[in-house]
């Protein structure tokens, strides 16, 4: 659709899609206040109405297209001489323009690189206008309905000419391209890191969710529990200080404890309560159990964490020796799922072992014995 008045009076499926990522990454994109540039940003009404709204008033956005009459629409309707310019450019484009070349903070690109013949050279490209350190949030469409329609339509004379690529074709070499492991720097830059706190707090709904069910369902037995208690594996610290914590009886004390020191560091710093909460690094499968967590609790909390642990029996000999005697444990963990049988066949795939360092299978299988010998 070349017409971009009327194109931008028909996106709005577009919109909503654009409109509830911008929402899901609302904290993150405050936040940004660098140059950006928005890849294949059409009439350009996206990107004024909620692209730069959304980031903090300092951001400057370019949005770029390779359409001439889409770009010259943008100018004329929305740029703004000091936050939003648009310009040409052909982000598959083998002769990246040198202006172009580690100047961006932030990329975004929202529906578009799906469209692309030569998906390696846009991201290649991608990477090159990327600053050090900076990051991209791109929204692709790897796989629609919608491609199997354009599959017959390119088989029959009366579209054909209107349908330049064999979409079936190109959305495998899509997909591969994407998750070739010999692509190191594409894999990283799709990876959402969980390492980081702040990010990992910003997709945990799911986690919050399952563990405020449990925690309703124990309502009035938690709400006696007025000693000390522990969360294994609080990971930033949010469910234990929001959900956890207000549940118990006000004399309560909660000590979370997670692996990752990152993740303690961003828990004391952003939801430590003093003489009420606060947050340590310990790893539930040491087999030297410091001696200040031995027979000191009276309640262990642990929800969406034991599942990843490898040495099972060790993690419940340690929960057995921190429990006071009558302590009790309230312990939700993921037995069975359909991800680990995904993770097993991804075992067993040359381009994703280096990223999986446990076999599932027989961890799963693990865990199920383990679990055997305490009933």
């Amino acid at each position: 659709m070349e017409n971009p008045r009327i194109y931008s009076e028909f996106d709005k499926v577009q919109k909503n899609r654009i409109l509830s990522i911008i929402e899901e990454f609302g904290e993150d994109l405050m936040n940004i206040r660098g140059k950006c540039m928005d890849i294949g940003c059409g009439p350009g009404d996206i990107t004024k109405d909620f692209l730069l709204p959304s980031l903090d008033s300092n951001a400057q956005i370019i949005g770029t297209d390779i359409s001439e009459s889409m770009i010259k629409y943008a100018n004329e309707t929305f740029s703004d001489k000091k936050r939003l310019q648009f310009e040409i450019l052909d982000i598959e484009t083998k002769n990246l323009p040198k202006k172009y070349i580690s100047e961006f903070d932030h990329i975004f690109s929202f529906q578009t690189l799906q469209w692309c013949k030569n998906i390696r050279q846009a991201f290649e490209n991608i990477y090159q206008m990327l600053k050090p350190n900076a990051t991209m949030l791109v929204y692709v469409i790897a796989s629609h309905d919608f491609f199997e329609v354009l599959k017959f339509l390119e088989q029959d004379s009366r579209f054909a000419q209107y349908i330049p690529v064999n979409y079936n074709i190109h959305i495998k070499l899509l997909i591969n391209i994407l998750l070739n492991d010999t692509n190191k720097h594409f894999y990283d830059l799709f990876t959402l890191n969980f390492s980081n706190p702040f990010k990992y707090t910003l997709n945990n709904n799911l986690q919050r969710e399952k563990a405020s069910d449990v925690i309703d369902e124990f309502e009035e037995y938690l709400k006696g529990i007025s000693g000390k208690c522990l969360d294994i594996g609080c990971g930033p610290g949010d469910i234990t200080k929001d959900i956890i914590l207000p549940a118990l009886d006000p004399n309560a004390v909660v000590i979370g404890i997670d692996i990752s020191k990152n993740m303690i560091d961003y828990a004391n710093k952003k939801y430590s309560v003093p003489k009420k909460l606060e947050y340590d690094v310990l790893d539930i499968q040491i087999k030297n159990l410091p001696t200040k967590y031995i027979s000191e609790f009276d309640f262990i909390f642990s929800f969406n964490s034991l599942h990843w642990c490898n040495d099972m029996k060790q993690t419940f000999e340690n929960i057995y020796r921190m429990l006071r005697p009558n302590g009790t444990m309230l312990i939700l963990f993921v037995a069975s799922h359909n991800i680990f049988k995904v993770l097993e066949k991804l075992t067993n795939d040359a381009r994703f072992t280096q990223y999986i360092t446990v076999n599932f299978l027989f961890k799963y299988i693990t865990i199920l014995k383990s679990l055997n010998t305490y009933y």
